[in-house]
């Protein structure tokens, strides 16, 4: 792992990022199995 500057700040914005779209994906399915 290189450790440039802002190297770890940007690797744990992009984590939040699959993590709210994971959230998302989740919440929608769960919206979708309880409208089924």
């Amino acid at each position: 792992m290189n450790k440039k500057a802002g190297g770890p700040s940007q690797a744990s914005a992009l984590m939040n990022k699959q993590m709210n779209k994971t959230l998302f994906i989740e919440k929608y399915i769960v919206q979708l199995v309880f409208l089924l």
